[in-house]
């Protein structure tokens, strides 16, 4: 009776659609209970890892401890998503491991108690050069600089990005302010050693200091260390042409009247004499050569036996290599950028 009359057959069909909407609300009811349960273990998660956060204006963390540096004080306050306020009070470097076992160091990291997560700004990353970029697969995202991956970040099952590292905790001297205040006569003595800043210390002459502790300081590894001299050179000349150096310098920030913006030297070991040749490329070295070859040879009435230079392509080019073997002269290639090779053409 149902199949044939009209009116049960669209009764029956409403029913069947109330069932199914209800199907689906409880369906969507029970997804919505999942995410509310992901959403409550997240809060216990990621306790002592740092999450890559683009909407995060810079790196926070509530960890105290994890701080190698630190600076106490007011420095503001910022808003959470909710519009809670929470209050700055320090400033500090932070030391990670990242995924390849290097460590880097996170700057300027806010110090804030009143959270839960510690977050790195991609923003910050990526105002100082570090441009977040996501792999193919969906799942990683990079930041690099160049060819440098400096982070990873992992996506999670609730879509967040967590770092692939950790931080490193511990083995290194924590300063507070009288630090400051030790570190700031460090640079106004001269980089002062830490015994002569101690010296100073027990006469009183340190006003604010009170621990002479010095933590590593570049700029006096970099200043002060001491190097090897040169050892001079073997080769000996008797006569003009028999030992020439050249080099390409270039290019300039401006060109010449000319259009030139390189320009290549010659010069003789035993006279000193220097010949210089302006190029609008570095690709005219080999002519220009060739033409002061024939000039300076059929003047001095002599024979170029040895010819000095780096490794630069306008030198190691076949067809200069091979005017050089047709000649009978031998040349001879230094390593490019060899501060003790280069005495005499940047003396």
């Amino acid at each position: 009776m149902k199949r044939d009359c009209p009116k049960l057959k669209k009764q029956a069909d409403e029913k069947r659609d109330d069932l199914s909407k209800s199907a689906n609300v409880a369906q969507n009811d029970s997804s919505d209970s999942s995410d509310g349960d992901m959403l409550s273990v997240s809060t216990n998660q990621f306790v002592d890892a740092w999450i890559l956060d683009s909407g995060c204006s810079y790196h926070i963390t509530p960890n105290r401890e994890w701080f190698t540096s630190y600076r106490s004080g007011n420095f503001g306050f910022i808003y959470l998503g909710d519009d809670r306020c929470c209050n700055i009070v320090g400033v500090g470097d932070v030391r990670i491991k990242t995924y390849d076992g290097t460590v880097r160091t996170l700057c300027d990291v806010r110090h804030i108690p009143d959270l839960k997560k510690n977050r790195i700004s991609l923003g910050t990353l990526h105002k100082n050069g570090f441009i977040p970029k996501a792999d193919e697969d969906r799942e990683t995202i990079r930041s690099v600089k160049g060819a440098l991956t400096v982070m990873k970040g992992k996506i999670t099952a609730g879509n967040i990005y967590k770092l692939l590292g950790s931080t490193v905790v511990g083995g290194v001297y924590s300063v507070d302010s009288c630090d400051d205040n030790t570190k700031l006569w460090h640079m106004c003595l001269g980089h002062l050693s830490e015994r002569g800043m101690t010296e100073l210390h027990k006469r009183n002459l340190l006003h604010g200091v009170k621990s002479c502790k010095l933590n590593f300081c570049k700029f006096c590894v970099l200043e002060k260390q001491t190097k090897v001299s040169f050892m001079t050179g073997k080769h000996k000349t008797e006569g003009i042409l028999d030992y020439v150096h050249s080099d390409v310098w270039g290019p300039t920030r401006e060109s010449s009247l000319g259009g030139s913006l390189y320009y290549v030297t010659f010069t003789d070991d035993f006279s000193r004499k220097v010949w210089v040749y302006v190029l609008k490329q570095k690709s005219e070295v080999f002519a220009k050569f060739k033409l002061w070859k024939a000039e300076v040879e059929n003047q001095i009435s002599r024979k170029i036996k040895y010819l000095r230079s780096d490794n630069g392509t306008e030198y190691t080019d076949h067809s200069f290599r091979n005017f050089v073997r047709s000649m009978g002269f031998r040349g001879i290639f230094r390593c490019v950028r060899h501060h003790s090779k280069m005495v005499l053409q940047k003396g």
